[in-house]
């Protein structure tokens, strides 16, 4: 692992604040857009763009809800077995208090630097709908901003059998509570509009694991597009912090690759946490000419390029934090 990267005194107050963290997961009780046609621009200069947040609290009392349903019909096993879990086990709303004061952290940080909110939406004002793609009738709201933020419990599928659907595929599930599930691959993130989506971020436990994503891609199951340049998110349980948020944008406003923002974050958010029990990696999936990109100079997307950009880092270890 590469050492951690200087930190610039703006983070200075916000990583020496003391925080609980709180597990992004709850727990134990295709659609693909055509390529442009023209050829991918290099080195364009960055402007203010647009931002959008959808976060869910899942309120104050921890209810329970069966896994998520596999398809087939009774008797045969009709729930997947998540997160470590079997078939029967119970996925429970564990609230996240802490995404209130991260997501109005990273808006407001945004803002300074003359980001626009295209939207930010907390428990109540938002639902499943609004994240799936057009043709399973959904909004696809996060295409409608440059920089977008999905704050919500993740889970995915165990490897092994048991672990997919009736088609054989093992998904990522975006949990929204209540027995209300929204498969990774429901999704289509991406956009080449003037305000359309570039980069995504999923703070959800295990939405990056490796086993759900690749089982999607190879089963023709894409929850990006060719417009997408790069999709942040976690491979293991991640945790939530009342300051990860404004320490994320505090470090994409530095210029710095916005893949490295990333896991900058997770190393010094996590660094003063508590309540932290497992090794946390995150992940950046995307197109490898996209890289390099930061929010003040990026190449476009370049669907024609056979390797995509994929990079990992333990930005918590739990023998060593």
């Amino acid at each position: 692992m590469p050492p951690r990267p200087e930190r610039t005194s703006a983070l200075t107050t916000l990583m020496n604040t003391p925080n609980r963290a709180t597990a992004m997961y709850s727990g134990a009780s295709s659609q693909q857009t055509q390529a442009p046609k023209r050829k991918p621009r290099s080195g364009v200069k960055g402007k203010v763009g647009t931002f959008g947040i959808c976060y869910m609290t899942y309120g104050t009392n921890a209810t329970s809800s069966p896994h998520p349903t596999t398809g087939w019909p009774y008797p045969l096993p009709t729930y997947v077995a998540i997160d470590g879990q079997s078939r029967t086990g119970l996925t429970v709303d564990k609230p996240i208090p802490s995404y209130t004061a991260s997501a109005n952290g990273f808006a407001d940080e945004m803002k300074k630097k003359g980001w626009k909110s295209a939207f930010v939406k907390g428990d109540g004002e938002w639902g499943a709908t609004d994240i799936k793609k057009s043709s399973l009738g959904g909004n696809s709201i996060f295409n409608t901003c440059n920089f977008g933020m999905l704050m919500t419990h993740g889970s995915a599928g165990n490897s092994g059998s048991t672990g997919t659907e009736d088609d054989s595929v093992r998904y990522s599930y975006v949990y929204l509570g209540r027995n209300n599930w929204v498969r990774l691959s429901d999704m289509d993130l991406g956009s080449a509009e003037t305000n359309g989506l570039r980069w995504m971020t999923l703070t959800g436990c295990s939405l990056l694991f490796a086993d759900a994503y690749q089982s999607m891609e190879q089963n023709g199951k894409p929850f990006y597009n060719d417009n997408l340049h790069l999709l942040m998110g976690a491979a293991t349980v991640s945790y939530s912090t009342d300051n990860f948020g404004p320490i994320y944008a505090t470090n994409l406003l530095s210029n710095n690759r916005i893949a490295d923002a990333w896991m900058q974050t997770g190393h010094t958010a996590y660094h003063h946490a508590t309540g932290i029990t497992n090794g946390v990696v995150f992940r950046v999936l995307g197109n490898q000419n996209c890289a390099n990109d930061t929010l003040a100079l990026y190449n476009d997307p370049d669907p024609s390029m056979d390797v995509e950009y994929e990079t990992d880092d333990l930005v918590y270890d739990l023998a060593s934090p």
